[in-house]
């Protein structure tokens, strides 16, 4: 028994050590597959080493000041929302502050979540932090955006359901991401080769018949280069899909995109990096809705980015980052009993 909690107790240090290994790995793949556009494999790999530069930061940031982090979240979603883009209110056809209604309402979601964090960690703000949580969870689908509608309801639901087991809400994440990734991923090779028209049929209704025919491009190529990929950046030249569009430069999902570009290595690492996420804030071991929160953070990007490029909008997971570090600073994490 006392073998067991010496390495229950140990757990986070050992996921710290394995975060570190993957991350290497994650930004040294990313830079090898830019043998042929090494200016779009250097954002990609800038943006993976600023992610892991926000989670190492907020964590020790929230060690000495939990809702620190949460609130220059919140901060600056509110700040680029109604200062930088003009004030907007929910129902409003404008789609601030990205412009793309996906990406907003996938980094509302994320302050939505950075808002919860607040209240938990400052009561003596809370009832403007639940007040300003509740604007931002109702600009998500307001945004026009049905896949933030969708993460939004996943989200509530695993809030209500494990808010005080990070375990839970972080074993729920992973599910709900996998699942979306699992499903665009076989829509995505029935576009391709052809089979099962009437699943392709019923997803273009339900997500747009474009959106479909670009999920299955990344397929085709991915068969194409199933372990390697085809390279950064190549999706945009390679694709079929309306080619003179600027917006289906992207798969509208970011892991079909690394599948098709970065191979087999690329779409496990980005998967790796979300379940060594969901561990890392289950590790934490604190029947505290704070370190639940971390689970939300991720549940929330790896929904919208099985559906869309949301990845591609630094901010969002940037956010969903620094939340993560945030709530992984408390209980064991934090070196305390919990």
């Amino acid at each position: 028994m006392n073998g067991f909690r010496a390495h229950r107790a140990d757990l986070p240090g050992r996921l710290d050590a394995a975060g570190a290994v993957l991350a290497v790995a994650t930004v040294t793949w990313t830079a090898a597959t830019g043998r042929d556009d090494p200016a779009a494999a250097a954002a990609v790999a800038g943006l993976q080493l600023a992610c892991v530069a926000a989670y190492v930061a907020a964590r020790a940031v929230a060690r000495r000041q939990p809702a620190l982090v949460p609130l220059a979240v919140l901060a600056a979603v509110v700040t680029l929302s109604w200062v930088v883009r003009g004030p907007v209110g929910v129902g409003s056809a404008t789609a601030p502050p990205l412009g793309y209604a996906n990406a907003d309402a996938a980094l509302f979601l994320q302050a939505g979540v950075a808002a919860a964090m607040v209240a938990l960690a400052l009561p003596a703000a809370k009832g403007v932090a639940v007040a300003a949580g509740v604007v931002m969870a109702a600009a998500a689908p307001a945004s026009g955006s049905v896949a933030g509608a969708a993460a939004l309801a996943v989200v509530l639901g695993l809030w209500m359901a494990s808010r005080r087991k990070p375990a839970l809400a972080a074993g729920g994440g992973m599910v709900a991401v996998l699942v979306v990734v699992a499903a665009t991923a076989g829509i995505a090779v029935s576009s391709a080769t052809g089979t099962h028209p009437s699943v392709v049929d019923r997803a273009g209704d339900l997500v747009q018949r474009r959106r479909v025919a670009l999920w299955g491009d990344a397929a085709a190529i991915a068969r194409t280069h199933p372990v390697t990929g085809a390279g950064a950046g190549s999706f945009e030249g390679l694709r079929r899909t309306a080619p003179l569009d600027e917006d289906a430069r992207w798969a509208h999902s970011d892991f079909l995109q690394q599948g098709a570009e970065g191979g087999a290595i690329a779409l496990g690492l980005v998967l790796a990096a979300f379940g060594w996420g969901f561990a890392r804030v289950a590790a934490a071991g604190a029947a505290d809705p704070f370190v639940a929160c971390g689970a939300l953070s991720l549940a929330a990007l790896g929904l919208a980015a099985g559906v869309d490029y949301v990845l591609h909008f630094s901010l969002v997971p940037l956010a969903a980052a620094a939340l993560a570090g945030a709530a992984t600073a408390r209980g064991r994490a934090a070196g305390s009993p919990g």
